[in-house]
């Protein structure tokens, strides 16, 4: 009789905890996590992983205020990575989390292809999309007589990206390299609130819902606190950059090498949000800048 076959090669499970503090002693993060990695005999890998994170303290996203609680996150997703010894491999993975409540949630797809149509060429490129509805993203520092008033905000972001390689070696001494990249992130915001008590756990307790009026000419929102009227700028963006390099490398002697690199970039800004299909379209009408550099370097012994 034939044994049955094994088709796993390696596995393992991971239960894990973690926490962290930060140099004022403050607790920044306590998580629990579970992963999972299987691969198979012909070196194709699955893995899947499972987190959560309880109530933290959040030391950075009001930018040099006071530390911000942070409500708790459940964070899953999954990676599927074929053989990538192979000429032609590929990955892709999925990330998705949440805080239990209609206002977050943030999950991310990436798709990564490589191939080598002969020895001396290789063309590789990754896509990825990524989503984020979050409920107290920074907006704004507001100077006060007596103290600093924080403003954040519900944004609905929406981020794509590719990138693009090759690299064609002439001979083992002589090689040209090329790297592009156009990005794109968008935001809109609505919902706005105060921090009041920026370490609360209640959220109610944490952030105060503003009252806010608009001005469309200086395109500014204003409330008024405490008998004060504090303003801040309309926060919603669109953004869009590609940023590329071209490396010409040749080991001219045994240690010693020359390079010649062009670089160029471009990247517009404005203070309004359109939809990523809107604006894409538009990322070669911008006005680029073009670096040119030559680099050497030779190797001698004493």
């Amino acid at each position: 009789m034939n044994e049955p076959k094994n088709w796993i090669r390696s596995y393992y499970l991971e239960l894990y905890q973690a926490a962290a503090w930060s140099f004022g002693a403050e607790n920044t993060g306590n998580q629990i996590g579970l992963n999972v990695l299987i691969r198979n005999n012909a070196l194709w890998s699955l893995k899947i992983n499972s987190s959560y994170n309880f109530s933290s303290l959040n030391i950075r996203e009001l930018r040099g205020g006071p530390a911000l609680c942070i409500d708790p996150v459940y964070e899953g997703g999954f990676y599927l990575g074929s053989n990538m010894a192979k000429d032609l491999s590929a990955t892709l993975s999925y990330q998705y989390s949440t805080l239990g409540m209609p206002h977050f949630r943030a999950s991310m797809g990436m798709l990564s292809l490589t191939w080598l149509p002969v020895k001396r060429f290789k063309i590789s490129g990754t896509a990825s999309l990524h989503q984020r509805k979050y409920h107290q993203q920074y907006v704004s520092t507001i100077p006060w007589n007596a103290s600093t008033e924080y403003v954040v905000g519900n944004i609905d972001r929406h981020t794509t990206t590719f990138s693009f390689r090759t690299e064609l070696y002439l001979t083992p001494e002589m090689s040209i390299q090329y790297y592009g990249s156009p990005y794109f992130s968008v935001g809109q915001y609505d919902e706005f609130s105060r921090v009041n008590q920026s370490q609360a756990r209640d959220i109610d307790d944490r952030l105060e819902h503003l009252d806010l009026v608009y001005d469309p000419e200086q395109d500014s929102y204003s409330y008024d606190y405490n008998s004060e009227t504090f303003q801040f700028s309309n926060p919603d963006f669109s953004f869009m950059q590609f940023r590329s390099n071209l490396v010409f490398r040749w080991e001219y002697k045994l240690g010693s090498t020359l390079y010649f690199v062009w670089s160029h970039d471009r990247s517009g800004w404005e203070p309004e949000y359109n939809p990523i299909g809107d604006i894409a379209g538009n990322l070669f009408g911008v006005k680029g800048n073009h670096v040119f550099m030559i680099k050497a370097n030779f190797w001698f012994s004493l």
